[in-house]
């Protein structure tokens, strides 16, 4: 049998099902009221997927269907031991060890400067105030949330505290551009025309050249057998 692939669709049926047996139609509710879909990407039949699956792999388990009055037939599902001891190594991976996320935001800021300072004053000012409606409707959904048990909310807490505290870090580095503290002109001549092993060929590494070299041999040979010049 295949192994189970954990997917965010799955750790939030699981723990919805700790609670209690629920119906997926039920589930999709408790999704929607809570605002997990602010912490989960989540598709219109996530829920309904999910279960199909953690069925499958034995970890939850579904009762005879049921109909109240006039309601559709319905199948209430419930956590499985093997569910459980899933979910317990799962959570303890997911709240134990930071996961290397490679942010897209990260990924801008390593290569900032090719957007120039002017532009990037200009487009982390306009990040800045996009970050402080998020903060503003956060706030608003959770002084919503206030008669609910504040565990329901700690990820929107989470989530603000997080945008907080990149807007609080961004106002200092904008005022470290503007100030020309993060880069100079004279800075940036220095680091262009610094040397590096990249820059020579002699430098590569044995291994490297050798992994090129046979790149290029499996290339030629995929050509000439598809009848491509080479």
């Amino acid at each position: 049998m295949p192994r189970f692939t954990r997917t965010p669709a799955s750790l939030v049926v699981l723990n919805l099902l700790c609670e209690r047996s629920r119906h997926p139609y039920a589930m999709g509710l408790l999704v929607r009221e809570r605002g997990i879909r602010a912490v989960v990407r989540m598709g219109g039949s996530s829920i309904y997927d999910a279960v199909d699956r953690l069925e499958r792999f034995g970890l939850i388990e579904a009762s005879e269907p049921s109909r109240e009055g006039r309601r559709p037939e319905r199948t209430v599902y419930s956590i499985a031991a093997a569910g459980r001891d899933e979910l317990r190594s799962w959570m303890a991976e997911l709240l134990a060890h930071p996961a290397e996320e490679y942010p897209q935001f990260a990924a801008a800021l390593a290569f900032v400067i090719g957007a120039g300072r002017d532009q990037t004053v200009t487009l982390l000012r306009e990040r800045m105030m996009r970050l402080e409606a998020l903060i503003a409707s956060g706030e608003k959904v959770l002084e919503a949330m206030r008669s609910m048990p504040r565990i329901i909310a700690i990820e929107g807490e989470y989530s603000n505290a997080m945008h907080a505290a990149e807007l609080t870090w961004l106002r200092g580095l904008v005022d470290d551009i503007v100030a020309g503290r993060l880069w100079s002109d004279e800075e940036l001549r220095t680091l262009f025309a610094m040397s590096s092993s990249a820059d020579n060929d002699d430098e590569i590494p044995d291994e490297i050249a050798r992994a090129v070299e046979h790149r290029k041999r499996a290339h030629g040979q995929q050509q000439a057998a598809e009848g491509e010049p080479t």
